[in-house]
């Protein structure tokens, strides 16, 4: 340690300086990268992971229970083979969690910049929404759902500006981030169906494929997300400060 903290060599003085100036890195760590290029280029990275998670389909089984299951169940669940017959697979596209992550790993201004290049990209005809691009896709009733990640990460940066690692304050950004997000696609859902004079019945049903169905895992995987956005800005400092 001392042969590297007298070394007669600037380079390593400088190495040595970045990796154990603490204080330095603490204060790195605890608030929001600084606009440079290794943060921008890291937003640039988080539009990179968003448009995966577009296409990251992950199968979830949910139960179903039919209604023989309640008039006789002994002789239903006798004759059950497979878990198979009582679940029913369900694909969930894990966005809401990285566009969350964003915004507090990055904070507002950068968390915003990725996810207005995955839009601005998107409209312009990239085809790196779940049903394609182009600037048509805003008549496309999941639409304010993409529009809501704007609010959603703008919430989350901003309650989350300064505070350190805070099990109950990550819980409340989660729910103030991922409700914030819904809350702009169910409203834009409905003035979506109100156009096309669409019946309510099917604007129940969308509501719940979007909102009721994902709600859940979005809360559960928005949390572990923002709960290790501490441990991975650190890992990420030499490329952002």
């Amino acid at each position: 340690m001392n042969l590297i903290k007298n070394s007669k060599y600037p380079k390593f003085k400088n190495i040595y300086k970045r990796l154990f100036s603490n204080t330095k890195y603490q204060a790195f760590i605890d608030s929001y990268p600084k606009i440079r290029i290794g943060a921008v280029l890291v937003a640039i990275l988080c539009t990179f992971f968003i448009v995966i998670a577009t296409f990251t389909k992950l199968p979830l089984y949910i139960l179903t229970i039919p209604e023989q299951a309640f008039t006789n169940p002994p002789q239903y669940f006798k004759n059950i083979k497979d878990i198979s017959e009582i679940t029913t697979t369900y694909y969930y596209i894990p966005q809401i969690p990285l566009v969350l992550f964003a915004g507090a790993l990055l904070g507002a201004r950068l968390g915003i910049f990725a996810v207005l290049l995955y839009i601005t990209a998107g409209l312009l005809g990239c085809q790196i929404f779940a049903s394609g691009g182009g600037i048509e896709y805003v008549n496309q009733k999941g639409f304010g759902y993409i529009l809501g990640y704007l609010l959603g990460t703008t919430l989350v940066a901003h309650y989350l500006n300064g505070i350190k690692f805070n099990l109950k304050k990550y819980f409340i950004a989660t729910l103030t981030g991922v409700f914030a997000i819904h809350l702009v696609g169910i409203l834009y859902l409905i003035g979506i169906i109100i156009v096309n004079t669409q019946q309510v019945l099917e604007l129940f049903g969308w509501i719940w494929a979007l909102s009721g169905i994902q709600l859940p895992y979005d809360l559960l995987l928005s949390f572990i997300a923002i709960c290790i956005v501490i441990p991975v800005r650190g890992a990420l400092w030499f490329a952002m400060d």
